[in-house]
């Protein structure tokens, strides 16, 4: 693996549908002169493994894309366990990359160690839907979403450029980022704790908040 290289991460548990959203950003990748290694960690069960990899194989792309499924995973926890040599950790490792939104990440993060890894669930797109007449934000509030009925007028499909978004500060010193980028300590979602990707019931309404902080070390590495 060369050092810092970028990596686009798609972790999943619905094989079958997959495949179209590994279309949608390889698209939006190439044509915005992009060429970035894709990599889908699939947490499928071995049996919808077998039933659905036929589907992701049919998927063309542009970019490389590369799989990591159930049996891959089984290899790696394997040779983890190997490593530790104390069976009183098979518990714990298996815990830390269990098949849910954190064991997830945390399998990614083993995977593309060294590199700079930009990841999207897997029913996510590469575009936004934009209201035609946008409220002002309040003070620290970085975006506002609500509710529309499909196929309501009022907003517009709108895609940017979000890989390059991520190379203006992957990897930088906070000092470093550009002046158009906020700083702070952490984003809230008022409709969601992010720590534990629960929602906190149906909102009509929710807002990212930026939670302003002190940097302790101004070469602090985004």
């Amino acid at each position: 693996m060369a050092e810092n290289e970028l990596f686009f991460v798609i972790p999943t548990y619905r094989l079958r549908d997959v495949g179209e959203t590994v279309e949608h950003y390889d698209e939006h990748f190439w044509r915005n002169g992009h060429s970035v290694r894709m990599i889908l960690f699939d947490d499928s069960s071995p049996v919808n493994q077998e039933k659905y990899y036929p589907l992701l194989e049919q998927t063309a792309t542009h970019n490389e894309l590369y799989y990591v499924g159930p049996r891959h995973k089984e290899q790696f926890l394997a040779y983890l366990n190997g490593r530790l040599r104390g069976k009183r950790l098979d518990g714990l490792v298996k815990n830390l990359f269990r098949p849910s939104y954190g064991g997830n990440r945390n399998y990614t993060l083993m995977y593309t160690l060294g590199g700079f890894m930009v990841s999207a669930d897997d029913d996510m797109r590469p575009y936004t839907l934009m209201e035609h007449s946008p409220e002002s934000l309040n003070p620290d509030e970085v975006c506002r979403g609500r509710l529309h009925r499909a196929g309501q007028n009022g907003y517009s499909r709108k895609s940017f450029d979000i890989l390059t978004s991520f190379l203006d500060v992957l990897g930088k010193p906070a000092g470093q980022v550009p002046d158009n980028y906020e700083r702070g300590e952490l984003l809230v979602d008022t409709s969601m704790d992010l720590e534990t990707n629960a929602t906190h019931g149906l909102a009509r309404e929710n807002s990212l908040v930026l939670q302003r902080g002190v940097l302790a070390d101004a070469s602090l590495t985004m």
